[in-house]
């Protein structure tokens, strides 16, 4: 059977420091920092994973929360585990909760706070940790809530400590057992204890994509009737009016939306059926302006009809003077699928996209086409499917904002496919992969820091 040469875009030169977790919640003894390019275990016999979301911390550490698909005596499948590490990678924290699939991105509330998500039997359960020990500092299960789209809530936060989460549900529609799907946003103001619920659309059984800046704006964007909405609002306040984005053919994918510091916003979404091409569009709402600048389809499938094999999903990240980059993989149904990345201006005019790269059919299909820093640095997961039997490589390329590649560098074989990726706030990428694993299988759960 043919092996698959795994490659990641981003930043040049690799600097890695490792260490492995401790079963307990206290940081484990000592973390020394490997040579570069060389991964290290967190830790051992992990389940294979479902869902591993990551997220950087402030201080250039990051939080992992990962749920597995079948559990065991550590990792029990009723439960998951939520990882604080610190900037060198080593173990703060470790702290199992009640809750699984789906799981939502951790993030830092504030300087002192952790929030994490998950399903659990009695509705959406919503976890503030402290931040320097772990320790469950609050616990809200909000039983009317659960997601119907097997996927969490998004989760944004303001450097405020406000907190926000949105998601897709049903909720009660009058007498005889009725329900319908609604979008809602969950509110929690800073210092606050409760959330209070808000719908925001009707008529949608999709996740929304939401995005927020440190000053405490934000944009949520979501399907409804064949077109695709997007509000304006605060994470601790209420949203505006829906503005059109333009318009969804076929079965509503997924999104992405990003908001820059000018006030420019960008969103992208996709489409697709068996009986239909795959469509991924693009709109822009330049800074004060009441209307999205028409839409642009950027993307589509080269064939006839559609297909439901599943890349990885589309990004967009909106710089601070406007400019626009989108990031997303095209499913060719060959050997091989197009990593392709375009660029757009703050008035809505987008270049012809570029390839940048090629990916393994389905290959991160759970894991975003590219994932930006705070510098605007692109980072992507990829998997080439070399010509012969070779062995399991990672390589790290650069994109800059033109979407030109430039600098490279390789990691060691046994990092195994990629979980998850994020760039942190010192602007290095970290790797979580898992050894080959399998449905029944437990194995290292292992990560890489690159500069």
């Amino acid at each position: 059977m043919r092996r698959r040469r795994h490659v990641v875009i981003t930043g040049a030169g690799l600097v890695v420091a490792l260490c492995a977790a401790s079963g307990a919640e206290a940081a484990s003894a000592a973390c020394t920092p490997v040579a570069a390019g060389t991964p290290r275990t967190l830790l051992e016999r992990v389940p294979a994973l479902i869902s591993s979301p990551m997220t950087p911390t402030a201080d250039g550490g990051a939080v992992i929360a990962f749920a597995s698909y079948r559990g065991s005596r550590e990792f029990s499948h009723a439960r998951f585990t939520v990882l604080g590490l610190d900037p060198a990678g080593c173990t703060r924290w470790r702290v199992s909760l009640p809750g699984e699939w789906p799981l939502t991105r951790p993030l830092q509330a504030d300087a002192k706070t952790i929030v994490a998500g998950a399903s659990t039997r009695r509705g959406l359960g919503i976890y503030t940790l402290s931040a320097s020990t772990g320790r469950v500092l609050h616990k809200d299960v909000l039983a009317s809530l659960s997601p119907t789209s097997g996927n969490a809530p998004t989760m944004v936060a303001d450097a405020r400590g406000n907190v926000a989460a949105l998601l897709a549900t049903r909720q009660s529609a009058g007498t005889g057992g009725r329900s319908e799907a609604v979008t809602v946003k969950l509110t929690r103001p800073a210092h606050a204890t409760r959330w209070t619920q808000t719908v925001i659309a009707r008529s949608n059984t999709s996740d929304p994509a939401a995005a927020a800046l440190p000053d405490g704006r934000m944009v949520v964007g979501y399907p409804r009737r064949g077109r695709f909405w997007v509000r304006l609002g605060t994470v601790a306040g209420s949203l505006g009016a829906p503005r059109d984005a333009g318009p969804i053919t076929a079965n509503f994918r997924g999104a992405d939306v990003s908001l820059g510091k000018d006030g420019t916003v960008a969103a992208v979404w996709e489409s697709t059926t068996y009986s239909r091409p795959w469509r991924l569009r693009a709109a822009v709402l330049p800074a004060r302006a009441r209307r999205f600048a028409p839409s642009v389809l950027i993307g589509a499938f080269p064939g006839r009809s559609g297909t439901l094999l599943n890349p990885a999903t589309a990004a967009v990240h909106v710089g601070a003077a406007g400019q626009v980059t989108i990031g997303f993989a095209v499913a060719s149904l060959q050997d091989a699928d197009p990593l392709m990345c375009v660029t757009g201006t703050r008035a809505g005019r987008f270049s012809a996209p570029v390839q940048v790269a090629a990916t393994a059919p389905g290959f991160g299909a759970e894991l975003p086409a590219m994932v930006f820093g705070r510098t605007g640095t692109a980072t992507s997961v990829l998997a080439a499917v070399p010509p012969d039997d070779s062995q399991i490589l990672y390589a790290l390329l650069t994109l800059d904002s033109g979407c030109r590649v430039h600098g490279s560098a390789s990691i060691a074989a046994a990092s195994g496919p990629v979980a998850a990726t994020m760039i942190d706030a010192r602007g290095r990428t970290w790797i979580l992969g898992q050894e080959h694993p399998s449905v029944d299988s437990r194995r290292p759960l292992l990560l890489t820091i690159a500069r």
